[in-house]
């Protein structure tokens, strides 16, 4: 297949396995940038759901909402759950912690 003369060319600097916290933190540590792209821009990561993490409020009531990242693209930001009506949320620090913690333990 050819490439076109000012067609855009990308490559992925990382895993595609991970979530976006930890695929932009890598990229930034590695080669000193900000990735924005589609898929870092949408919280449910294009629809994969890869980064989110199960709303504990809706599954004591039985429902399957998912907290997502309310600003993916900004890592301080509060997660949210996706359910209409369900106040279910975490601060970026504790989900920090977990994927943290659950990065070392799937590295053991």
């Amino acid at each position: 297949m050819a490439i076109k003369q000012g067609e855009e060319l990308s490559i992925h600097y990382t895993s595609p396995m991970l979530g976006t916290m930890a695929r932009r933190s890598r990229v930034k540590k590695n080669w000193f940038f900000d990735c924005c792209c589609p898929r870092c821009r949408d919280s449910t990561e294009l629809g994969t759901l890869l980064s989110a993490l199960v709303c504990q409020a809706c599954r004591r009531e039985g429902r399957q909402g998912h907290l997502l990242p309310a600003l993916p693209l900004d890592p301080a930001c509060p997660w949210s759950c996706s359910e209409q009506g369900c106040s279910g949320g975490e601060s970026a620090g504790s989900v920090l912690s977990l994927v943290t913690g659950l990065e070392a333990e799937l590295e053991e």
